[in-house]
């Protein structure tokens, strides 16, 4: 989409009344609580604790924010059939790829729980549960087996020097493939 094009659209969707008012809610709940979608996932699923909660690329969404959700919701859509398909995989952003990993986990066990308590919500964990598959199959664990090759073949000096960005996952390797493991286990993923 070219510039002009998003400028327009944009402008077209802060003026609709009920993306504004959407907007409101959530920038005076974000200001209230100081939340950072990248860093506060587990205070955010305690805060929301009682509604399912939707992950994606750019967020995450109940279904209380209603238009802003449904937006986001076909984003989910797309980026589910983006993971249908194979991918040559890439570490350059396994950082990122996990971190997401790791958030999306969450929240499956989140809306896990929620149909335990209340079956109404076993839609939106299937959902979520199904991206969660698609982008552990296709992306994480990809990613990771090619960082551990790697590592293993060459050494993590020729990793940091390539990609300076994964030093963290790479000090901490160890961690890392306990936590994908555990949550490879706790939610079922190596067996589907």
């Amino acid at each position: 989409m070219e510039l002009n094009n998003q400028n327009h659209f944009i402008k077209k969707e802060l003026s609709e009344p009920e993306l504004i008012k959407a907007y409101e809610e959530i920038n005076k709940f974000l200001k209230k609580k100081k939340f950072n979608i990248f860093k506060d996932i587990d205070e955010i699923i305690n805060t929301l604790k009682y509604n399912p909660l939707r992950e994606s690329i750019v967020g995450v969404c109940t279904k209380h924010l209603g238009m802003l959700c449904e937006r986001q919701y076909r984003l989910a859509t797309f980026e589910k059939w983006y993971f249908l398909s194979p991918k040559v995989p890439n570490i350059e952003s396994f950082d990122f790829t996990y971190k997401r990993f790791i958030d999306k986990s969450k929240i499956v066990q989140h809306n896990k729980e929620l149909v335990q308590q209340d079956s109404k919500y076993q839609r939106d964990y299937e959902n979520e549960y199904s991206s969660l598959i698609k982008f552990y199959q296709n992306r994480v664990l990809q990613e990771h087996e090619l960082l551990l090759s790697i590592l293993n073949e060459k050494g993590k000096e020729i990793i940091l020097s390539s990609y300076p960005q994964l030093e963290i996952i790479i000090s901490d390797i160890e961690n890392v493939n306990e936590e994908i493991t555990k949550w490879a286990s706790t939610l079922n993923l190596k067996n589907v």
